[in-house]
């Protein structure tokens, strides 16, 4: 913490983790490991929330960890329009387009998803600022949100979301 931070990590990748405890990070393999007195102030979840079956339980452990007025920062992949894609394509034929994901999230179900595990939404974003692509995903992306944003929202083909929320109560 030569910053004055402290940082504690979850990772169930064996590899990774073990790579991350060779720099020297905290890191651990599941919620559980945690005293249960540790509280945090942040929380960030990237690329995870889709694969649980029941997010619930994660969200209220984190609601649970977070300090008042906690952050939670959550990335998610919307896949919602490419199995909308894939049914028209196939014809209604079944097709996978969810990879190895359980739960794909709309914008809608997203947000309905966060205040009913005691979060409030304090920023949606179909944007990730900063991250350096190749310039056709840069060109893709760019007609993803000018889609999104003429449309208000009706028509989302936006890769992900990045919510910020607050911890509500």
């Amino acid at each position: 913490s030569k910053k004055g931070l402290l940082c504690t990590g979850i990772e169930i990748s064996d590899k990774v983790r073990n790579y991350a405890l060779s720099l020297g990070l905290d890191v651990k393999k599941q919620l559980s490991d945690l005293a249960e007195s540790q509280l945090f102030d942040i929380v960030s979840i990237i690329d995870t929330l889709y694969y649980l079956r029941n997010p619930h339980t994660l969200l209220e452990e984190i609601h649970h960890r977070l300090r008042d007025n906690g952050i939670i920062i959550l990335r998610v992949q919307n896949r919602n329009w490419l199995m909308k894609v894939d049914n028209f394509i196939s014809n209604g034929r079944i097709f996978n387009s969810l990879g190895d994901m359980v739960i794909s999230y709309s914008e809608k179900s997203l947000k309905l998803l966060l205040k009913a595990n005691g979060f409030k939404i304090l920023k949606f974003s179909v944007r990730e600022k900063g991250k350096q692509r190749n310039t056709s995903i840069a060109c893709f992306y760019f007609i993803t949100q000018v889609i999104y944003h003429l449309t208000f929202g009706l028509i989302n083909l936006v890769p992900g979301f990045i919510v910020i929320a607050r911890k509500d109560g």
